[in-house]
C-alpha cells in the first residue's frame, strides 16, 4: 500500500477539494508470493485483478509498480500518469559484504529474478544463485536468517517501505541495469474517464513518463515479454533522452549491450536504434536460450 499512499498524498496536495479513498485489493501475486515460479514469469499476478477492477468500475485508479505492469494492457485502460520516479538502482542486502565485489568466493545469493541472476553471474561467475521469494521484508529476513548471504532489491522499493537503511550498497547502474520501469509508478485508469485524466495531470512528471514510455516500447519492439534477462534504463534530459539496454544469457556468459541518445520527441527512433544494435549483437540468439 505504500506506493498507493504516496500517490494519494500527491493528489491531496494538488487537489485538497477531492476526497481520496484507498481500497486494498489482495491480488493473486500477494497471496502466492512464496509459490509463484518467479517474478519475471508472473507480473500479471500482481496487476490483473487491479486492472479488472478498473474495467468493472469498482475503483477509479490503480497504482502499479511500473515494472510489473504488462505492456499489453486491457484496451479499455491506459496509464493516466507517471509521478516522479525514484532512484532506479538495485541495492545489495548482505551481512557479509558492504559491496558487491566484496562478496566471498562462491557466495550464495538469493534471487528469483532472471535479470538479476544473469547480471550477477556475468560479473561473478563463482556466485551460487538460489531462489528467494516473498515480499521485501520477507526476503530481507531470509538473508538475515542465513538462508543466503545476499540478495538484490530495488532501492525504490526499500525507500517506499521505509527500509532504505537495510541496503549495504546502492549498486551503480553500470554494474547492474534495472528492469524496464523499475522505480516508476504507473497510475492506471479507464481511457474514457476524461475527468480522471484531468485530475491526474498535475502529478504527471513528464521526464519520468518519457523514460517509462521508452523502456516499455523497447520491451514491445524486442518482443521479449518477461522471458529474457533484460536490463534497460532511459534517462531524460531537458532536450534529449538516452536509452541503455542489455540482454544476457541466463548463465550470464553472453551479453549484448546498446545505448543511444535522441531528441525527446524521437522516442520511437531512439528505441529502434537500440533494438537494431542489440539484434546486430545476437539478441535473438540470447532470447532463444530463455
Amino acid at each position: 500500500m505504500a506506493q498507493t499512499q504516496a500517490v494519494a498524498e500527491l493528489l491531496r496536495r494538488v487537489r485538497p477539494d477531492v476526497q481520496v479513498e484507498l481500497r486494498e485489493i489482495v491480488t493473486e501475486g500477494d497471496r502466492r508470493q512464496e509459490t509463484l515460479p518467479a517474478p519475471s514469469d508472473s507480473k500479471s499476478a500482481f496487476t490483473a485483478e487491479l486492472s479488472q477492477a478498473l474495467v468493472d468500475d469498482r475503483i477509479d485508479l490503480a497504482v502499479h509498480s511500473a515494472k510489473d505492469l504488462p505492456v499489453d494492457q486491457l484496451p479499455e485502460l491506459c496509464i493516466g500518469c507517471v509521478p516522479p520516479r525514484l532512484a532506479p538502482n538495485d541495492a545489495l542486502i548482505s551481512d557479509v559484504a558492504g559491496e558487491l565485489p566484496a562478496l566471498p568466493t562462491n557466495a550464495v545469493v538469493g534471487t528469483s529474478s532472471l535479470r538479476r541472476s544473469a547480471q550477477l553471474l556475468s560479473l561473478r561467475p563463482d556466485l551460487r544463485i538460489v531462489p528467494l521469494r516473498g515480499n521485501i521484508d520477507t526476503r530481507i529476513k531470509k538473508v538475515r536468517a542465513g538462508e543466503c548471504q545476499a540478495t538484490l532489491l530495488a532501492v525504490a522499493g526499500l525507500q517506499r517501505a521505509g527500509l532504505a537503511e537495510q541496503a549495504a550498497q546502492i549498486i551503480p547502474i553500470d554494474l547492474i541495469l534495472p528492469a524496464p520501469g523499475q522505480a516508476a509508478l504507473a497510475v492506471e485508469c479507464r481511457r474514457d474517464r476524461d475527468d480522471l485524466l484531468e485530475l491526474l495531470r498535475p502529478i504527471q512528471h513528464e521526464p519520468s513518463a518519457l523514460e517509462l514510455a521508452a523502456e516499455r516500447l523497447l520491451v514491445v519492439r524486442l518482443g521479449v515479454g518477461c522471458r529474457a534477462p533484460l536490463g534497460a534504463l532511459a534517462r531524460a534530459g531537458a532536450a534529449d533522452v538516452t536509452l541503455t539496454a542489455a540482454m544476457f544469457s541466463p548463465d550470464g556468459s553472453r551479453c549484448c549491450r546498446a545505448s543511444h541518445r535522441a531528441p525527446i520527441d524521437q522516442v520511437e527512433y531512439l528505441v529502434e536504434q537500440v533494438v537494431t544494435q542489440l539484434h546486430c549483437q545476437g539478441a535473438a540468439e540470447l532470447l532463444a536460450l530463455c
